[in-house]
Formats: structure tokens, sequence, C-alpha cells
């Protein structure tokens, strides 16, 4: 008898396979860790000499270079969330 098949997931940067979950929760911790911004997202700019003023600074990704988020970072964010185990969870 042979074992169920495992669904078929895409994965960023490798596109579909098949397989465990605990690989693919092993994937997206190590694309979490790989993929982070080059720079802090609220930078500080000084009016005057004397007054901050925070502005938002673009931002991009030290691995692949993409506008922050990328979309492999946020895909790893969001297979490690909360939200998608209980997504996942119900789904089985």
């Amino acid at each position: 008898m042979k074992p169920p098949e495992l669904p078929l997931t895409f994965l960023p940067g490798l596109g579909s396979v098949r397989w465990p979950e605990a690989a693919i929760d092993n994937y997206a911790a190590a694309l979490d860790v790989a993929h982070r911004p080059d720079r802090s997202r609220v930078g500080v700019r000084w009016r005057w000499r004397i007054i901050p003023r925070p502005v938002l600074q673009s931002t991009h990704c030290l691995l692949c270079e993409l506008d922050w988020p990328c979309p492999a970072a946020a895909w790893a964010q969001w297979r490690l969330s909360s939200y998608a185990r209980q997504t996942l969870s119900d789904a089985v």
C-alpha cells in the first residue's frame, strides 16, 4: 500500500514542491533569516539642526534587492505567523 501523496505547495524561489509541513516550515524560517531590510524604515531629519523630524525611508531586501518587504520575506512571515498556523490546521 502506497503512503498518501503530499499536497503540491508553491514555495518562493523553488516553485511547486511536494514537501512535508515540517520541511516547508524550516524553509520559511531560513527565508525569514536570509531576507532582511537594508536599514530601518524610519529615519530622522533635522530641521534647523535642533528639531528632529521623523521621515519614512525606502528600504530594500539585502538578499534579493527588491523593495521591502520582498515577496519571499512576506511569504515566510505569513507562513510562520499564528494566523497561517490556524488556517493550515483548519484545512486538514
